[in-house]
């Protein structure tokens, strides 16, 4: 059996490394603290907006081929600590998903609207 190892696979004129386009990787995702608009790491995401407690807009580098041509998945938790509260049983809701950007509602399980310690998108789907 044989072994492929690299650190790079470059574009065809060797500046850079090769963009996903059509394949089924995660072509977005960012991980970051809604409170403070604090971002951890990120790929494919250009900058993010507060847009008040649980609310919150991510833009994309490249644009998505359509709006709602694509998929979002979005998880977090409330605090950074292992407490099980209901504040920390948070439910996302994506809204006004354009090529370019998606917005979202984070909410705890009363309806609450609430900005997460740590919330987790990932973007799935085809690049224009």
């Amino acid at each position: 059996m044989s072994d492929i190892r690299v650190n790079t696979i470059s574009d065809a004129a060797g500046t850079g490394p090769v963009e996903l386009t059509k394949q089924s990787a995660a072509k977005a995702w960012i991980n970051v603290n809604t409170s403070t608009n604090g971002i951890y790491s990120s790929f494919g995401v250009s900058s993010t907006t507060d847009l008040g407690t649980g609310m919150f807009e991510v833009d994309f580098t490249s644009n998505f081929s359509a709006e709602k041509g694509y998929t979002a998945n979005l998880t977090g938790k409330m605090n950074d600590n292992n407490t099980n509260t209901a504040a920390n049983n948070l439910c996302f809701t994506v809204y006004n998903m354009q090529p370019y950007s998606c917005k979202s509602l984070i909410a705890d399980r009363t309806g609450t609207a609430r900005s997460a310690y740590l919330a987790n998108y990932t973007f799935h789907g085809d690049l224009a």
